[in-house]
């Protein structure tokens, strides 16, 4: 039998910063700051790519369910792999 894994957002905040223009590029910065086995968050920075200017932060914490709705641990693999430092491009 296949075991499913669902994320569902338990907690989320955003704060907006300053008016992003219509034309303007935005940038999108992701990190994941903290990780469990069972959970994890995204935090997100919106920036002007121009002027580097913050128009939004925000942040998610995911948590990881099986089909009946019950917190389950996330495969090791995949937790290994959010935990482990950004790549420059």
């Amino acid at each position: 039998m296949q075991q499913s894994t669902f994320f569902v957002v338990v907690h989320a905040e955003i704060h907006y910063r300053l008016p992003g223009w219509y034309g303007e590029t935005l940038t999108v910065e992701v990190t994941v700051p903290d990780v469990t086995p069972t959970s994890f968050t995204f935090v997100h920075v919106l920036r002007e790519k121009v002027s580097g200017r913050v128009v939004v932060m925000s942040s998610a914490r995911l948590a990881a369910m099986d089909v009946n709705s019950k917190v389950k641990r996330m495969d090791k693999t995949l937790v290994g792999a959010m935990q482990f430092p950004p790549q420059s491009s």
